[in-house]
């Protein structure tokens, strides 16, 4: 038996995807201000290389900007959704580049199939969004076991460089 599909998604389903839109907020907000932070560290390594610093600070300052790059490049995959241009809202290119959450309305405008068919699709969007909101949040907590490093080593670079003055 066919049911046209309703109106709304049960309250259960859109109440998870809502908190997982939310959590991928939160996690481009963290990442926002990850990046800011490694704005600064940019600017204080720079700083410090152009003071001719000794041997030691400088090997340390290298080490800051290597673990430094990781950390950065780790940033950008997590907002890099907001970093493209918009493209044509169809076909997994594009969802592969926008992420899942991009395609959930087309998937939820979507009438044809039976109800249960257009329930699991529902479902399976919800999911998707789930994830990608769970690998945000990992992207982030691996870029900060890159930053906390940088951040000692350039503490390190510091002190070598005011020690050997």
């Amino acid at each position: 038996m066919i049911h046209e599909p309703p109106h709304a998604v049960p309250p259960a389903l859109d109440q998870v995807e809502s908190d997982a839109r939310d959590q991928e907020r939160r996690a481009d907000q963290k990442a926002q201000v990850l990046l800011a932070l490694s704005g600064a560290l940019i600017v204080a390594l720079v700083a410090l290389l152009g003071r001719d610093p000794s041997t030691p600070a400088r090997v340390a300052l290298w080490a800051t900007g290597a673990l430094l790059a990781p950390a950065i490049t780790t940033l950008l995959a997590v907002v890099r959704s907001r970093l493209n241009g918009p493209l044509a809202a169809h076909g997994w290119v594009h969802i592969g580049l926008t992420g899942p959450s991009a395609a959930l309305d087309t998937v939820r405008a979507a009438e044809s199939g039976s109800y249960d068919q257009w329930l699991d699709r529902c479902a399976r969007a919800t999911t998707d969004v789930c994830v990608r909101a769970l690998d945000r949040h990992r992207l982030v907590r691996r870029a900060v076991t890159w930053l906390y490093p940088a951040l000692a080593t350039l503490a390190l670079a510091l002190a070598l460089t005011d020690v050997t003055r």
